[in-house]
């Protein structure tokens, strides 16, 4: 049922794609069990999204049982694989000298393909998801190649490894910094020098799901190449001050006031939240709800099933009515409504036609009642209708006043009597009936209020339910 009732977020789509194409580094904000990875997970395979991003998606969460391993060296291990699982990696890839030199005298083991598999277990992927990434190690050339650039390096001798290893930091201060950024820069730089106008995005995701040392040491990484330029007081220069690894868009994904508490909790209540955070975004960040996308697609499916006008919906639906709803349970709720109407009552046209109500309240009803509102509920959102102001009133007297003049006196073009908010009592009349069986109505009223009416009011909408079956 809820592959066939499938909710389209195409619209949150776009406004996302407008905002990542604006902001280098951004925050996708959304709160726990609103759809955040559902979202994501729609948005990187959009046709359009995917003309113009290739996404890199690492999960932080995973690095909880791993705590005697450096946050970091997982992230780039984790960004390697994925780059390898997305063709960003490709078989031609060439290292240079510089970085394989830096890599062999950072490392004294030459265990970097092998390091990856053991990571796999720990993640608890899937059998096939594992095999996937093993067929992708195995396919690629660039830890052969890391190889042989180390082989090269290590026949000369330490002392002119050492030589030219300063003379690259000279050059290229990250190569001394980290070799494996290095290759990761340098794959990103080819494999966009083969396909121009397709841009490298990274997603971290589940970042207010991790510890909170964790966490703010994953963001500190990335501020830390921000402000390089600033630290070390060189002119900006982007392949050092851009965002890490040459990436063109970088997506943190976590709920952003979440994470200002714990930023409170972890360094106190005196720190400031804004001025951390800022270096994360390029300006601001996105918020994301499907709970509201949701709310917002079952009140829009209520119109269509019940032909009611969204200026009556507004008055007699809640958003908070579908919040902890499923789209399993809403589907249920809005199949087979005219199953549960007993009756609808029929009358006469003024040109001697004879049409049968508009059934739009009575569905209404059905709808309400499955979603878990009881009638109280229900008929109190209808009598506030029904004593606001214009032009609400006058429409829902349209769907409404025929059935409650018939269940009065069975006189569908007698009046309909009822006090107001205002103390003044209001009077309804049905003239005519239109050929979509809605009641055309004119409107007197008078400055003294009857209580009377008020109550006939109540039972007739107590009549009106009974029209319905529970």
């Amino acid at each position: 049922m809820e592959e066939e009732f499938f909710i389209p977020i195409d619209n949150s789509i776009q406004a996302f794609k407008r905002h990542l194409d604006l902001h280098d580094r951004t925050i996708l904000s959304a709160r726990f069990g609103d759809g955040k990875s559902f979202f994501l997970s729609r948005f990187v395979e959009d046709d359009i999204v995917k003309e113009k991003y290739i996404f890199l998606t690492i999960f932080p969460v995973n690095y909880q049982v791993t705590e005697n391993r450096d946050i970091f060296d997982l992230i780039k291990r984790d960004i390697i694989l994925q780059m390898l699982l997305k063709g960003v990696i490709e078989t031609d890839v060439k290292i240079s000298n510089e970085v394989a030199l830096a890599l062999c005298l950072q490392n004294d083991s030459i265990g970097f393909a092998e390091g990856f598999l053991p990571l796999l277990s720990e993640y608890a992927l899937s059998g096939d998801a594992v095999k996937m990434a093993a067929i992708a190690l195995a396919g690629r050339k660039l830890f052969k190649t890391i190889r042989q650039k180390i082989d090269e390096v290590k026949t000369r001798s330490r002392d002119d490894q050492l030589d030219s290893f300063l003379s690259a930091v000279e050059k290229n201060p990250v190569v001394g910094q980290d070799a494996i950024s290095a290759i990761i820069q340098q794959c990103i730089h080819q494999f966009k020098e083969k396909h121009p106008g397709k841009q490298v995005a990274l997603i971290i995701e589940d970042l207010d799901r991790i510890d909170p040392a964790h966490l703010f040491r994953i963001l500190n990484i990335f501020s830390a190449h921000i402000d390089f330029c600033y630290r070390v007081g060189c002119k900006p220069d982007e392949s050092i001050s851009g965002n890490k690894f040459g990436l063109d868009k970088v997506v943190f994904v976590m709920h952003y006031e979440n994470v200002r508490n714990i930023y409170k909790h972890f360094y106190g209540t005196d720190t400031s939240f804004d001025g951390y955070i800022e270096k994360f975004c390029s300006s601001n960040h996105y918020c994301y709800s499907f709970q509201e996308e949701k709310s917002n697609y079952f009140l829009k499916q209520i119109g269509v099933e019940t032909d009611l006008p969204t200026n009556v919906l507004d008055y007699l639906l809640k958003s908070e009515d579908f919040s902890d709803m499923s789209v399993r349970l809403f589907a249920q709720a809005i199949k087979n409504i005219d199953d549960s109407i007993i009756s609808i009552p029929k009358a006469k046209t003024n040109n001697n036609i004879m049409i049968s109500f508009h059934p739009g309240i009575l569905r209404l009803i059905t709808i309400l009642r499955k979603c878990g509102i009881n009638d109280k509920e229900i008929q109190g959102r209808i009598v506030k209708t029904l004593t606001t102001e214009e032009p609400h009133r006058t429409l829902l007297f349209s769907y409404l006043t025929h059935y409650l003049t018939y269940l009065n006196n069975g006189n569908v073009f007698s009046s309909l009597s009822y006090t107001c908010i205002n103390h003044m009592t209001y009077y309804a009349q049905v003239v005519n009936i239109d050929k979509m069986g809605k009641a055309e109505c004119s409107f007197s009223y008078s400055v003294y209020e009857n209580h009377d009416v008020s109550r006939n009011l109540q039972k007739l909408l107590s009549e009106l339910f009974r029209m319905v079956s529970e």
